[in-house]
């Protein structure tokens, strides 16, 4: 579109004037004058986990659990059977329940059934005997040949409570011998009732205790032992009570996508940081410990990517046994804690793929002590801690405030915070090791892993404390976790977030099989904050699982964008990439390089600052590219953003920005998209538009480029305006990429297609010409409005001088002072329209300027039209630049003025004020306009 010098037929439109004359336009320059932490990683996890329902339902339904197959509420014995055990004790039938009150090992069984897939549930409370350290009860279940006089006598199951050691056991029997499947330590009163739910389908075995919706199952586990068969209740070594017996249907759903354990091999001791959208996992390598540490990467805690070794022992202190690394952030720095010769190091990289290292300086233990299996915590309050285990006739988890310099401790706060004494920590070995911290509520959970790592007993409990370094309480139903006939060596562990943050897993290691430790496995389940029933808030684990479990929570789901919708005037798909790999792309390092990582078809810059990724070898002009975008937070950062670069030449590495092009991008921490411009490494901003942008989450980025306009779409969908609307001829052609700022972002689904928009959609503004009005002695700036849709609800200019703003400046609402706005009125319609456009519509406004003084007139000033549309959005002209002498000299030179008294008044007011050996041009008009 041209812009044009306007004839004298072009009205001074008095009621838009600005006012500047007198002492306001003396001090004109004066007046129009120039604009980590996803994550705390896990120690705030706890805070952010799922809050649970704390009060059991009655009999909750279990998910998939159907129609009532049975039930029986023991008014009598009919239908059932009973198989005396060792000690023969005679059932008792009073008030709807069943009670065996002593002997041991009796059984009742109902009599003629059959089932499969099913629910069973019971009501169940134990007696105590205290001559024995057992004093169970529970349901037997798939049972066939029941018989009596011995301890067991039946092929099935048993899911059972045991009052006297604390615990829920899963077992089965084969005629009279039994083997213990798994338990589970929870509370367990005498003579209280405790509802008991056993879902069985296939092979896969759930034992609940009071399930009331939310908790997980006790017991989760295989075998494919006994397939069908009736039920019924067994009790052991103390009198039990029976009541509300019932089968019903059970067909459980599976989740459309499912990880079962194990999901690496080779992994011990793992510790998972979390960093702009990317896990990454660091373990001792049970193949190579030696040598140093590995990362894996990946977006799910599932799907891993073996990112070679982060840590090599030729750079850091140490010469073997290099075991159990922990990481955290601090400032872009990330500082690995690691074992090394059984003694604690620190190496550091500004990546969290590494490389990890020391100067020689620091080649050195954090103490000349023997210490291993650090874990570093930030509290609320900024302050570090690091927890870490020292030998001392076993093992010892102790605590101490780390120092600003994150490599050594505060001597005098080193505290001994938790010992090997119960049972499960004593196994084999007196050992309490792999600590790691999460806070709740004001309470600090240190939990670790107990005896030697290759008993039965290993497993993983929790303390509790007030303050960070104690004193602390142990649970008392430790441990969470444990070792079980199905899953050797669960234990040492680190915590970490779901994809989305809504659930919170336990990311540990298990034994290579049941009968051969290495080379250990990396096992991930579900672990959750939730109420028992005192109403005290505890700590649950999900595990050891070995069935196949869901997906965690936001890995797909959370990725989900709008459809896409074709624009009009979209055409054919000329390019796409859905990064599989980095084939004909090209990396450029910001001013803080983050490797590009690429998993599921996603390519994610993890950090760092300014890095662009560029397809090579292509060159648009007028298209349309789209991609899917998502930005992570960084909280030491205000502005968090990930966006699309197009029209890009030229681009290069080791700067903030680094290429010739256009940028559009989305803005987490100010919430907004951002159209701007950069010139090799100088930005410029074009125009923004706020909205609502949530970290964490994808949004679907458009942007149609047409000769000089620029529309850019946040999850267009057919109907909606778009976003930013702005013209600007600074590039022309180029290719495409992407560009991140001050966070992590995640891409996918790149695309671009042929543009050939109908000229006359949408809305746009733009300056169209200047004119002096000698009348109001003012300079007058026309600008048109392209508005098919009926979009525009008012408009209106920008000033500025150029020396006190910037271009990014020029926006309603700046916060620069030195900017001022004004809406136009309907005054300030033209008849005439002076765009080449369709659907357009001309206004005038003039800047009155009176006696102002000469340097004024010769200074460069900024000036840019806006439109708010009804959506409340604005859409803006370039900025333009202008000097009033340069106006009044193409104006006078060209004889365009309408007056030879108005071709006069440039002369004598404006031109010889300036510059006072300026020529006089002879007056000759041909009412013709000139063209700027």
């Amino acid at each position: 579109m041209r812009k044009k010098v306007l004839e004298k037929s072009v009205a001074v439109i008095s009621a838009m004037t600005m006012l500047f004359s007198g002492a306001i336009a003396d001090s004109m320059k004066t007046v129009i004058a120039a604009e980590a932490d996803r994550v705390q990683q896990v120690s705030q996890i706890a805070d952010t986990a799922n809050q649970q329902v704390s009060q059991i339902a009655d009999n909750a339904k279990i998910p998939g659990q159907g129609n009532v197959l049975y039930q029986n509420n023991f008014a009598n014995g009919n239908g059932l059977s009973y198989y005396e055990g060792l000690s023969a004790s005679t059932p008792v039938y009073s008030g709807n329940t069943l009670t065996i009150p002593g002997g041991n090992s009796n059984k009742v069984v109902v009599d003629g059934k059959t089932y499969t897939d099913f629910v069973v549930e019971a009501d169940v409370k134990v007696s105590q005997n205290s001559s024995n350290s057992s004093n169970q009860g529970g349901i037997i279940f798939r049972v066939t040949n029941p018989y009596g006089g011995v301890s067991d006598g039946y092929n099935g199951y048993y899911f059972g409570i045991d009052a006297g050691n604390k615990e829920a056991i899963l077992g089965k029997v084969h005629d009279n011998t039994w083997t213990m499947i798994a338990r589970k330590k929870m509370t367990v009163d005498y003579n209280k009732y405790y509802h008991l739910s056993v879902a069985v389908s296939g092979n896969e075995i759930k034992g609940y205790v009071n399930y009331n919706g939310s908790n997980y199952a006790k017991i989760i586990a295989t075998d494919s032992d006994f397939s069908s068969g009736t039920v019924g209740f067994r009790h052991w070594q103390a009198g039990a009570t029976f009541k509300s017996l019932s089968v019903s249907e059970y067909s459980p759903s599976t989740p459309a996508d499912t990880y079962t354990n194990s999901v690496l091999a080779s992994c011990a001791d793992p510790d998972v940081l979390y960093y702009g959208g990317v896990y990454y996992m660091y373990a001792t390598n049970t193949t190579g410990a030696n040598n140093g540490f590995k990362v894996y990467a990946s977006t799910d805690l599932v799907n891993w990517v073996d990112k070679g070794w982060a840590l090599v022992k030729d750079d850091v202190y140490g010469t073997s046994g290099f075991w159990a690394p922990d990481l955290i952030e601090k400032d872009g720095i990330f500082y690995m804690y690691y074992v090394a010769n059984e003694h604690l190091s620190v190496a550091t990289s500004t990546s969290p793929l590494g490389p990890f290292k020391q100067t020689e300086a620091q080649q050195v233990p954090m103490h000349e002590t023997k210490e291993i299996d650090a874990h570093v915590f930030k509290d609320d309050d900024g302050q570090y801690y690091i927890y870490f285990v020292r030998f001392n006739n076993g093992n010892h988890i102790y605590g101490a405030k780390l120092n600003s310099d994150m490599r050594t401790m505060d001597e005098s706060t080193i505290k001994c915070l938790i010992s090997p004494q119960a049972s499960w920590e004593t196994n084999k070995a007196n050992v309490c090791e792999g600590p790691f911290m999460l806070k709740k509520d004001g309470v600090y959970y240190l939990t670790y892993s107990g005896s030697h790592f290759e008993s039965e007993m290993y497993g993983s409990g929790y303390a509790t404390s007030n303050s960070p370094l104690g004193t602390y309480s142990k649970y008392a139903n430790n441990p969470i976790m444990q070792s079980n006939t199905l899953v050797h060596g669960a234990g040492h562990h680190g915590i970490a977030m779901s994809p989305d943050g809504k659930e919170m897993f336990i990311v540990y290691h298990c034994h290579s099989s049941l009968t051969k430790t290495e080379p250990r496995r990396l096992c991930i389940d579900r672990m959750h904050f939730i109420k028992d029933d005192n109403g005290n808030t505890v700590l649950e684990v999900e595990g050891p699982t070995i069935t196949p479990q869901a997906m965690p929570s936001g890995y797909n789901d959370e990725d989900v964008v709008p459809d896409s919708v074709k624009l009009p005037g979209q055409g054919n798909i000329l390019y796409q990439k859905y990064f599989a790999n980095s084939t004909g792309l090209s990396y450029y390092a910001g001013t803080s390089a983050s490797t590009p990582i690429y998993i599921k078809n996603t390519f994610t810059i993890p950090g760092g600052n300014s890095n662009k990724l560029v397809v090579d070898g292509k060159n648009y002009t007028d298209f349309v590219v789209e991609s899917d975008v998502r930005v992570y937070k960084n909280g030491g950062k205000t502005s968090n953003q990930g966006g699309i670069i197009f029209r890009v030449t030229n681009p290069y590495s080791g700067v903030s920005d680094g290429y010739n092009g256009y940028y559009f991008g989305i803005d987490a921490g100010n919430n907004e998209a951002i159209l701007g411009k950069v010139h090799e490494n100088t930005w410029t901003m074009i125009a923004r538009s706020k909205m609502t942008i949530d970290y964490d989450k994808y949004y679907h980025l458009t942007v149609a480029v047409s000769g000089n306009e620029i529309k850019g779409y946040v999850n267009y969908d057919g109907t909606k305006e778009p976003d930013i609307v702005a013209t600007d001829n600074d590039f022309s052609s180029g290719t495409v990429g992407y560009r991140h700022w001050q966070a992590g972002s995640s891409f996918k689904n790149l695309k671009v297609s042929e543009y050939v928009p109908d000229p006359s959609y949408g809305t746009s503004i733009e300056i169209t010409g200047f004119q002096y009005s000698t009348k109001a002695e003012g300079l007058r700036t026309v600008y048109s409005v392209t508005d098919k849709n009926s979009k525009v609800e008012k408009v209106g200019l920008i000033y500025a001088l150029k020396q006190d703003c910037n271009e990014s400046d020029m926006i309603i609402g700046s916060s620069n002072k030195n900017v001022f706005a004004y809406d136009a009125t309907g005054a300030g319609k033209l008849s005439t329209s002076y765009s080449d456009a369709d659907y357009s519509t001309s206004y005038a406004m003039t800047m009155i300027l009176g006696n102002v003084n000469t340097a004024f007139l010769s200074e460069p000033t900024y000036v840019r039209a806006f439109a708010k549309l009804t959506t409340g959005e604005y859409i803006y002209s370039n900025v333009e630049e202008y000097r009033v002498y340069s106006v009044a000299d193409c104006l006078y030179k060209g004889c365009l003025m309408g007056t030879l008294s108005a071709h006069e008044y440039l002369y004598n007011k404006i031109l010889l004020r300036v510059n006072p050996d300026y020529k006089a041009v002879d007056y000759i008009w041909n009412g013709e306009l000139a063209d700027m």
